[in-house]
């Protein structure tokens, strides 16, 4: 009974981090002009809420362990934004507005289905740490080595077989 017992407290209290994130997007609706960080780690997402395209301050979203496919064009328009954290979700691909994320220094996209990185995470020139790992990426862009300030590049468990030549271009 002690095993049972620890179980439902564990499944409730997983529960009630859901319903505490949710509550955290309602706070930011209210004042998205004010909002600066928004987590809305293990929500049962399906989608990015819309809502978020109005929090043009925001500088951390964290969208961890939910069941996002793909990441709205108006990500592009959060260009406050420095940390995206986007881990244990099912993504595909990224759209091209990634790279207008001019003050990006973290970008978590590990434990989803990605293939590969679109040219313009290379416009990412802020960019720190990139963490790819456990995805389905069979090739880095040519442009890799762009990323003068990454320092902490996580490739491990992906499908690549070799790595672009500008790679070594990397100092950090």
């Amino acid at each position: 009974h002690l095993l049972r017992i620890s179980l439902i407290l564990i499944s409730s209290g997983l529960f009630m981090t859901s319903c505490s994130n949710l509550r955290n997007l309602e706070t930011a609706k209210s004042s998205p002009a004010t909002t600066t960080t928004l987590n809305l780690s293990s929500s049962g997402l399906a989608v990015v809420p819309e809502d978020i395209a109005a929090m043009t301050n925001l500088q951390k979203l964290v969208l961890f362990r939910n069941k996002i496919e793909t990441i709205p064009d108006f990500i592009g328009n959060l260009t406050k934004l420095e940390t995206l954290s986007v881990q244990s979700n099912k993504l595909k691909s990224l759209p091209p507005e990634i790279g207008q994320l001019s003050r990006l220094t973290k970008l978590d996209l590990r434990f989803n289905q990605l293939k590969l990185l679109p040219d313009e995470s290379c416009n990412l020139a802020e960019l720190v740490e990139l963490d790819v790992r456990n995805n389905l990426i069979d090739s880095l862009p040519f442009c890799i080595g762009d990323l003068s300030k990454l320092e902490y590049l996580y490739l491990a468990d992906n499908n690549l077989l070799h790595l672009p030549e500008s790679i070594k271009n990397l100092k950090n």
